[in-house]
């Protein structure tokens, strides 16, 4: 659900670019990455363009062809296209510099960072922020089980500390979180939340991320006990599922998918493998850039400008602008099929209280969407591989890329 939702925002990021006009009187050529085939006609149409070439999915396309190009497609990051003397910083316009004073501190510090030249000019304007779903725990349900006298996990060795007495304890209504019937959901789940505070740790420490650590097979061998373990007792397919209420959740959207129990980023369990290291989130936005030598360079402000109007027209504001999401509206528009609605405003007002320290990328995406690791894990869950080759072909697939 979460993929189809990104999905539909960015479908709309693109058509909101292309019936935006580009200001200006002179007639160039423009070429645009990421610009879908039905969408040519309304750039052609635009003041002060003569044609459009369709980049989109061409493999063999540069970021040297385009005028406007989003570093994501490319795979460069800033450091690279400013090496290469690819993009221009502009003067930016009050839009964008308004953009970025009024989203929550956690996110526009750090996109500041990023993007501001230490003269007050930008190397480019930032797309749809993406934050990474951690797990949260589900107060309601927490304070309603019999493990309600324990403090909730806050790290991943304190969520293997509670998967331990969980397995222990008679928790009769309850189960550990909603699985959507697909096998291995709920273990891919922890096994995940290892790797990414694995990671993401070591990104913000400043090293390389050294999969085959003596204290990372350990934290799997020991993870493989308990969710081998749990899978025999929480079974994908049961006949009362709707009649348990989960007590954690991958969701952000605030309310339990099944027992539609609420949460907010009050209940986050960040990114870190102990309660003494610095609690992380995965911050993501794709970066649009403008070539050095483009005709349009010099209207850089006036067209990025528009990548961030569609905060304003539809909605997509739950991490930079939460203030000014109309929760009603957007529920009513995305999930009409859902009568409670699917985003909670309590959900939404939390995102101003993220405790947590971003680890920030460009469009770098994510193993757990990689094909051959979703196909390393998908053989270490079913028993194929041990911990320790899951983590020797892990790290020798890492060395390879």
């Amino acid at each position: 659900m979460k993929k189809t939702i990104s999905a539909l925002l960015i479908a709309v990021l693109l058509i909101t670019l292309a019936i935006s006009p580009v200001l200006g009187e002179e007639s160039f050529p423009l070429t645009v990455m990421a610009l879908e085939d039905e969408l040519q006609e309304y750039w052609a149409e635009m003041p002060g363009v003569a044609s459009v070439k369709d980049l989109c999915f061409n493999p063999h396309s540069k970021a040297e062809d385009a005028d406007f190009f989003r570093l994501y497609d490319e795979g460069l990051s800033m450091k690279e296209v400013r090496e290469k003397g690819v993009i221009a910083s502009f003067e930016p316009g009050e839009a964008l510099l308004k953009d970025l004073d009024t989203m929550p501190p956690i996110f526009g510090n750090i996109l500041k960072n990023y993007l501001i030249t230490e003269d007050g000019r930008m190397w480019g304007v930032r797309g749809m922020i993406h934050v990474k779903t951690p797990l949260f725990w589900i107060p309601d349900a927490w304070n309603a089980s019999p493990f309600a006298d324990r403090t909730p996990p806050s790290s991943f060795t304190e969520m293997l500390d509670f998967l331990e007495v969980y397995l222990a304890t008679p928790h009769e209504g309850f189960e550990l979180m909603y699985n959507f019937g697909e096998k291995n959901y709920t273990e891919r789940t922890i096994v995940l939340l290892l790797l990414d505070s694995w990671f993401y740790q070591s990104v913000h420490a400043g090293e390389p991320a050294r999969y085959n650590s003596p204290e990372l097979v350990a934290l799997l061998e020991r993870t493989d006990r308990i969710i081998r373990e749990l899978k025999k007792q929480e079974p994908v397919k049961k006949k009362d599922q709707k009649d348990l209420r989960p007590l954690f959740t991958d969701l952000d959207n605030g309310k339990d998918f099944l027992s539609r129990d609420p949460y907010t980023w009050d209940n986050m369990i960040p990114y870190r493998i102990d309660p003494g290291q610095d609690p992380l989130i995965y911050v993501e936005s794709r970066v649009i850039c403008v070539r050095k030598d483009s005709p349009f360079a010099s209207r850089a402000s006036d067209f990025l400008e528009r990548v961030i109007t569609l905060e304003e027209e539809e909605g997509d504001l739950q991490y930079s602008h939460p203030d000014q999401l109309d929760v009603d509206a957007f529920n009513r528009k995305y999930f009409p099929e859902i009568e409670d609605g699917f985003l909670s405003q309590e959900m939404v007002d939390s995102t101003l209280r993220i405790n947590a320290v971003p680890v920030f990328n460009v469009g770098l995406g994510d193993y757990g969407e990689d094909v051959a690791f979703g196909s390393l894990l998908k053989e270490f869950l079913s028993g194929k591989l041990s911990p320790q080759k899951f983590i020797d072909k892990l790290e020798k697939n890492r060395a390879e890329e």
